[in-house]
């Protein structure tokens, strides 16, 4: 299964070693196994954009639409979608 992950830069250009906060597009069951994943990676900020939320993932805090908007105030961002075509659309933003 194809994971994206788009990481924002910043100005001391180690992303690696200290990103804590994530976005996760999608709010379904793949996300929370993402949330799971990304958790035992350091990751203590995590949130979630769907157009559709469901009840297996919280806090989903906009629509996926709102990911420009939001996408600084995260160090990175992940699409968690079981469709090829969604995940291909949502890593340009």
């Amino acid at each position: 299964m194809l994971i994206m992950v788009k990481e924002h830069n910043n100005s001391t250009g180690i992303e690696n070693a200290i990103m804590k906060s994530l976005i996760i597009i999608g709010a379904d069951t793949f996300s929370t196994e993402i949330e799971e994943l990304v958790r035992l990676n350091s990751f203590t900020d995590i949130v979630f954009l769907d157009d559709k939320p469901s009840k297996w993932a919280s806090p989903v805090i906009g629509k996926i639409r709102d990911l420009p908007s939001l996408r600084s105030k995260y160090d990175s961002a992940i699409v968690a979608m079981g469709n090829n075509e969604n995940r291909r659309k949502y890593l340009s933003c």
